[in-house]
């Protein structure tokens, strides 16, 4: 048997379809596996598309089985009146009860049901269970669902499966597409003859309703394209969802707009092109565009595009000169807007005026620092001024450096990021280049806020990753000061991605000047801004904010996120050497060849017989002694002599190791005195001077373990 239930509703949001099918597939067979596992989950098709949603099921048994179900119960020892409800619950005689690992139980057996009252359980389950944000209510306010429902199939084999919800009795007539009704009075239905035709009879009428199929189509007609025009359509992923979701019938169409508007910013066109109208820029094949859309946007971009539409074949020319024509008119605007920003200098003084009435944090003022944007580009001059002191910049690139800082706000009063928020910094960085700025001067300021999620393009140069560190350097900075700072899930101004930003930026550079200490680079340019000093800088970094994180944790969480993803390095290990409460005073660089090191030798055999070694001194000195100077004229045994005769040679040889695995290696030369010590010495002695000396002893191991490999979390290290 076949069972179709299908839903015609109202036109479903963008982006919501899918999501909402598969929650009521998923509620669906949940309450059909409640009663049976005849139907295996492969037995349910699930279609979706922006009027319809429905489930098909295929191979259905006329009836469950009957089954034995084990029902527990109370313990035997439980209070009579409680051992008699429970019998009484089940309709049976205490005496039928039994008991099994403690409990009373019953077995009872659940006698087959015909098929159609589980379907009905399902439905109605199903249907009432659905939820999802953007959910309505109509009539009466007892129906709810994203969109209100107008129709529903709902077929067993070639009869109607009879039922009532939302207001509606179930039939067997769907609707075709939207435009084979355009010519009819009122609405145009057509039978569904049985369940199993289902399918095929709304792909006769227009109608693809399976979601892969509709993306099967859209690629291959692009694909097609493509090869005929000798071009490549970007296709980002969620805009391509987004249109599978928004038609019933797809039809991919060429268009064009005028070559005139080539002259134009390409990122704005593009932005255009994808995100106001939904339609796919495309480039010339041999630029190969298999990235990001910010990778395509430095590409050769062709006048044609590709949208698709829900259209026939016989209306085809005139969608297309439709869609040509909505689209001019949008590059006109953004041409407009061009025209007029390039009319006066980018760092004119009406723009800065604009600037200072821009607010960027208004409860900045309470820390006697400027609330709009035109501060914000202040404190990033005084910031450049020492980032290129502590990286020293020449004097051309400090200079310019100065110029970026000065410049790369400037846009956001702009008429072209007014129109079009997401070209800010990429609007800055055209407008200084057709005023003739230097190309490291434009390239920079387009560059500002990238990366903008992970795995984006970088700044290109090094004065582009200085001004997009000290962008978010200043964001983190001020939000922290103001205790704006992320808690769970919450991250309203997104510090976890900027900062995850500063880490890739510096592990990008990690071989030229922006190879800096994390906490030398926050330190110089907190000092730079703000005036409350050092005492500053430390209850910033260190002190817990109404039981918040401090800067320094916080920093260090993303670092070793960010490390666990764009390096081989296991989060375990970066655990290790980036241990809680760590000042974060090194380089990125040198910690990362550090684990490195450690990861060459971690499986050598002798390194691992040492590491088990010195695990056994750190379980069995739970309390350290402090400065340790152990007496060796009060050593009586020959293994705890020869323990302090190594140390003392590893203590030589550590300091002329020429590298860090040549440190890690030197440990090797001490798991065997190690051993032989607990094997032959008894810590505890009668004489308290022995004992506390043998303590002193491996309280001095333990102290230069610490002095030579410091900041390490040893005991996360046990646990390797």
């Amino acid at each position: 048997m076949f069972f179709l239930l299908e839903l015609g509703v109202e036109e479903l949001p963008a982006g919501t379809t899918g999501q909402i099918a598969d929650s009521l597939k998923n509620l669906f067979f949940t309450r059909l596996k409640e009663y049976t596992n005849l139907i295996p989950e492969e037995n349910i098709q699930l279609f979706s598309t922006p009027r319809r949603l429905a489930i098909l099921l295929k191979n259905l048994p006329k009836e469950t089985e009957a089954r034995h179900e084990l029902i527990k119960g109370p313990s035997p020892t439980a209070p009579t009146l409680a051992i008699e409800g429970f019998a009484k619950k089940q309709n049976v005689e205490v005496s039928d009860l039994f008991e099994q690992n403690g409990r009373l139980c019953l077995q009872k057996t659940i006698q087959a049901e015909p098929i159609t009252e589980i379907l009905k359980l399902a439905i109605e389950y199903s249907l009432k269970s659905l939820t999802g944000e953007r959910f309505m209510t109509w009539g009466n306010g007892e129906y709810s669902f994203a969109r209100p429902i107008r129709w529903i199939v709902s077929l067993l084999d070639s009869e109607i499966f009879d039922f009532e919800l939302f207001g509606l009795k179930a039939g067997r007539q769907t609707r075709p597409n939207r435009l084979l009704e355009a010519d009819t009075a009122g609405f145009h239905f057509i039978d569904i003859p049985s369940a199993k035709l289902y399918p095929e009879i709304l792909r006769a009428n227009l109608v693809e309703p399976s979601y892969l199929e509709r993306k099967k189509s859209i690629l291959n007609q692009i694909k097609v394209l493509e090869e005929k025009n000798n071009f490549e359509a970007y296709i980002d992923e969620s805009l391509l969802e987004e249109i599978i979701d928004l038609l019933e019938w797809p039809t991919a169409l060429i268009g064009a707009f005028d070559p005139e508007f080539l002259e134009l910013p390409q990122t704005l066109i593009i932005n255009v092109l994808k995100q106001h109208q939904r339609y796919l820029p495309c480039f010339k094949q041999k630029d190969k565009i298999k990235q990001t859309l910010l990778s395509a946007s430095e590409a050769s971009l062709c006048r044609e595009f590709i949208f698709i539409a829900n259209c026939l074949p016989t209306a085809e020319e005139n969608v297309i000169k439709g869609n040509q024509r909505v689209l001019r008119a949008r590059l006109k605007d953004g041409e407009f807007f061009v025209k007029e920003d390039l009319k006066a200098p980018l760092n004119n003084e009406l723009s800065y005026a604009k600037l200072d009435k821009m607010t960027f944090q208004k409860e900045l003022k309470s820390l006697n620092q400027s609330s709009s944007m035109l501060g914000k580009v202040k404190r990033l001059g005084k910031m450049a001024q020492s980032l290129a002191e502590l990286m020293s910049f020449s004097p051309e690139q400090k200079q310019d450096l100065a110029k970026i800082a000065n410049l790369c706000k400037v846009d956001l009063v702009s008429n072209l990021v007014f129109e079009f928020p997401e070209l800010q910094g990429i609007a800055g960085g055209f407008i200084a280049k057709q005023q003739k700025e230097k190309s490291i001067i434009y390239t920079a300021i387009k560059d500002q806020y990238k990366p903008l999620y992970s795995g984006d393009n970088l700044p290109e140069s090094l004065l582009g990753a200085s001004i997009s560190l000290l962008d978010r350097i200043d964001n983190l900075t001020c939000l922290f000061l103001l205790n704006k700072i992320p808690t769970g899930s919450a991250d309203p101004f997104a510090l976890r991605r900027q900062t995850q930003g500063i880490f890739e930026i510096l592990l990008a550079n990690r071989e030229n000047p922006l190879n800096l200490e994390i906490k030398l680079l926050f330190k110089k340019l907190y000092l730079s801004i703000w005036s409350l000093g050092e005492a500053g800088f430390d209850k910033l970094w260190q002190e817990n904010q109404n039981k918040k994180i401090n800067l320094k944790e916080f920093l260090r969480q993303r670092l070793i996120f960010v490390l666990s993803q764009n390096t081989n390095l296991k989060k375990e290990l970066l655990e290790v050497f980036i241990p809680e409460n760590h000042d974060l005073d090194f380089d990125l660089k040198k910690l990362i060849e550090k684990i490195q090191a450690f990861e060459q030798i971690q499986n050598n055999s002798d390194f691992q017989a040492s590491l088990m070694a010195i695990k056994r001194v750190l379980r069995i000195m739970k309390i350290e002694i402090p400065e340790p100077q152990p007496k060796p004229e009060l050593f009586i045994e020959k293994a705890e002599k020869d323990l302090w005769e190594s140390l003392k040679t590893w203590q030589i040889n550590i300091e002329k190791a020429q590298d860090f695995p040549d440190k890690w290696l030197s440990l090797n030369s001490l798991s065997l005195v190690i051993n032989n010590f607990f094997e032959e010495v008894m810590i505890e002695d009668e004489n308290i001077k022995v004992s506390t000396n043998r303590k002193e002893l491996l309280s001095l191991l333990i102290f230069d373990l610490k002095k030579h490999f410091d900041n390490l979390n040893w005991d996360l290290l046990q646990k390797l």
